[in-house]
């Protein structure tokens, strides 16, 4: 009796198709505790390979310099570029609100397998708006929409130097 399968007809394998396929899994047998190795030491340490300890800003300082500095690095190759990068990278988020002279020092210790920076920055006295003098020229003197925007300036002198407010006004 049939029950409706087809038979399955197979070619038989040759000897030499036989030793390739022998070769390809005795290679495949030698590589799987490596394959294994790697996918087992990216799962252990996965995540960060960088811890940061920022110190000696506070508040707006210390909110800008983190979001500058960006989220830790994951790979080797990251870790690099954020290392070197620290200090440049604390100088802008520094200048952007004032501080154009600080005093930055950044300790790695490379503890494998997640490196240590510990930084310490000291801000130094920001640089203050000595002057200040908006003019127009022209017909747009005579506008009030203009006359309203001079009223509105929103830096005085002494205030300290903050780029936000520039890009604002």
């Amino acid at each position: 009796s049939t029950t409706g399968a087809l038979p399955c007809l197979q070619r038989p394998a040759s000897p030499r198709r036989v030793r390739r396929v022998s070769a390809h899994m005795s290679r495949a047998a030698r590589l799987l505790p490596l394959v294994l190795l790697w996918l087992l030491h990216g799962e252990v340490f996965a995540g960060p390979l960088l811890d940061v300890s920022l110190t000696g800003l506070e508040g707006e300082l210390k909110e800008n310099a983190l979001a500058w500095l960006g989220a830790p690095p994951e790979t080797a190759q990251e870790r690099l570029i954020y290392v070197v990068s620290i200090e440049r990278n604390l100088e802008r988020s520094l200048q952007a609100l004032g501080y154009y002279d600080p005093d930055i020092e950044v300790d790695i210790r490379r503890t494998e397998p997640v490196w240590q920076a510990r930084v310490t920055v000291t801000p130094g006295d920001p640089v203050r708006i000595r002057h200040v003098s908006v003019q127009f020229q022209g017909g747009v003197r005579e506008d009030e929409a203009f006359d309203q925007l001079l009223s509105d300036v929103p830096f005085t002198q002494g205030d300290v130097l903050h780029h936000g407010q520039f890009e604002t006004f």
